[in-house]
C-alpha cells in the first residue's frame, strides 16, 4: 500500500490503517457467513460445541479440526500480510500482537467475533487515551488491567453470553 495519509477533522489515518481496518471488516462478515449460513461451517461449530453429538450425527470430526486448524492459519497470515508493514520487525513480533488479540477477546467475548472486533477497538482507544496521561512504554500492562477492569465488571465479557 502507498504511504498515503488522509486527514479526518483533526485526525489523519495511514492508509495500511485502513486496510487493517478493512480487512478485520472483509474477515468478520465472511467468517459469520461461513458459521451461521453454510453446512460445512455449522458442523464445525457444533464439532467445536460437542465432538461426540456432532460424530453422533454424521460429522466427520478430525476434518472440523483440520479445517479449524487451516482457517485458524489463513486468518493469521492475513493478519502478518496487513499488520506486518506498519509494526517493527523483530523476533518477538507476535508476542504482544497476541497477547492483545487475546485481552480484546475476553474483553469483547469470548464467543462473538463482533465482541473481538469490539474489545480491539476499545482496548485501542482506551491504550492510545492512557498511553497520553501515562507512557506508551506500558502498553501491554495497560491491556491486562483494561482486561481484568472489565472481566471484574462483566466475568464473560461485553457481548459474552452468560453460562446461566
Amino acid at each position: 500500500f502507498s504511504q498515503e495519509i488522509f486527514t479526518i477533522g483533526n485526525s489523519s489515518i495511514q492508509s495500511q490503517s485502513v486496510a487493517v481496518i478493512g480487512a478485520a471488516v472483509v474477515s468478520m462478515v465472511l467468517l459469520w457467513y461461513f458459521f451461521s449460513r453454510t453446512m460445512y461451517g455449522m458442523a464445525l461449530v457444533a464439532s467445536a460445541f460437542n465432538p461426540k453429538m456432532a460424530h453422533l450425527c454424521g460429522v466427520n470430526v478430525r476434518g472440523m479440526i483440520i479445517t479449524s486448524f487451516i482457517l485458524s492459519g489463513a486468518s493469521s497470515a492475513l493478519a502478518g500480510v496487513v499488520v506486518g508493514p506498519i509494526s517493527f520487525v523483530s523476533s518477538f513480533i507476535g508476542f504482544d500482537l497476541g497477547i492483545k488479540g487475546f485481552c480484546a477477546a475476553a474483553i469483547g467475548g469470548m464467543g462473538s467475533p463482533v465482541g473481538a472486533v469490539l474489545g480491539g477497538l476499545l482496548l485501542g482507544i482506551l491504550e492510545a487515551v492512557l498511553g497520553v496521561y501515562i507512557s506508551t512504554a506500558y502498553s501491554t500492562i495497560m491491556a491486562f488491567i483494561i482486561l481484568l477492569v472489565v472481566l471484574y465488571v462483566r466475568p464473560q465479557g461485553i457481548l459474552g453470553v452468560s453460562s446461566r
